[in-house]
């Protein structure tokens, strides 16, 4: 009964985590394999520098059409946020800007 029990408050602990942890990344916004990179969207786009957006979403970024259901794994000082996301049937650790979340 005690590892009925346990088990149920740890199930309950993990979905609760899971859920809090849930977000959704907006359509049209960056999202990239480094935290460099994605440095580098920002300037891009500040700059209005349309070679090199287009060179980082060649392989480094990509901008999702959709919005994106993603789990928050880490939250930086910079406003930026590491979060996982499936895609193509693929799990990917991507870097994001905080507020498009």
């Amino acid at each position: 009964m005690k590892q009925f029990v346990a088990t149920g408050l740890f199930l309950a602990l993990t979905v609760g985590v899971t859920a809090s942890n849930a977000a959704e990344l907006g359509s049209g916004e960056p999202a990239c394999l480094t935290k460099e990179a994605l440095v580098a969207m920002r300037q891009a786009q500040a700059s209005e520098d349309q070679a090199t957006r287009d060179w980082l979403l060649g392989g480094a970024c990509v901008v999702f059409p959709k919005a994106v259901s993603v789990a928050v794994v880490e939250d930086f000082d910079d406003q930026t946020s590491l979060v996982k996301a499936r895609i193509s049937g693929r799990q990917m650790k991507l870097f994001v800007e905080s507020q498009t979340l």
